[in-house]
């Protein structure tokens, strides 16, 4: 299972100190995968709290599963964008 959501970006100062922190997508979103030899595409949605476009910690967490999930793209749909990523060539 691959889990969105639930992330901040964290700004520290040169001293390690928190100077900053943004949310960056609220909702929780968790995706199960098949561990098959099928090849899938998986999409989630990012609501206007989430921004419009996919995030950084949404492609970390598409890397880090790709292996295991078997998903050739992944989407992300909000209000106005498609994101897409394609994890297999």
């Amino acid at each position: 299972m691959a889990v969105f959501g639930n992330d901040y970006c964290i700004d520290f100062d040169k001293d390690n100190k928190i100077v900053g922190v943004k949310r960056l997508q609220a909702e929780v979103t968790p995706i199960e995968y098949q561990n098959d030899n099928k090849e899938y595409n998986a999409i989630h949605i990012h609501t206007k709290y989430a921004g419009d476009a996919m995030t950084v910690t949404d492609v970390f967490t598409l890397l880090m599963h790709w292996k295991y999930s078997n998903w050739e793209t992944h989407m992300v749909v909000s209000k106005d964008y498609l994101s897409v990523l394609h994890l297999r060539s």
